[in-house]
């Protein structure tokens, strides 16, 4: 998933995540745009399980999902929002294989609801 990154200095509220599929953007969204700030929901999860240095916490997609084929070329950033264009955290990788995945019926029909 990249390198590690300190957020010491980060507003983790000002987050921009970008992700492009064979070079062609395909997500990209902002922490600020969350239901929940981060700071939230890394609180509460602290409070029920222990975090250790280099735990990542996933909490969903922004729009712009879809399949993936073997061949296909991934790339990920994450930049500050307002910042110098740097990013904070790069990763790249290539889909080797895997089953075909129907998106669909992974989908819950009320996004407000927990499956």
């Amino acid at each position: 998933m990249g390198p590690r990154f300190l957020t010491a200095g980060i507003d983790l509220q000002a987050l921009e995540l970008s992700i492009e599929v064979n070079g062609a953007a395909r997500q990209h969204s902002s922490t600020e745009l969350m239901i929940f700030p981060v700071a939230q929901i890394v609180a509460y999860l602290t409070q029920r399980f222990p975090l250790a240095p280099g735990d990542w916490v996933l909490t969903g997609t922004p729009a712009g999902v879809e399949r993936l084929s073997p061949g296909d070329t991934v790339a990920a950033s994450l930049r500050q929002l307002g910042g110098d264009g740097g990013a904070l955290s790069e990763a790249a990788w290539r889909v080797v294989a895997g089953p075909e995945i129907d998106l669909d019926a992974w989908r819950h029909p009320d996004p407000w609801v927990a499956s």
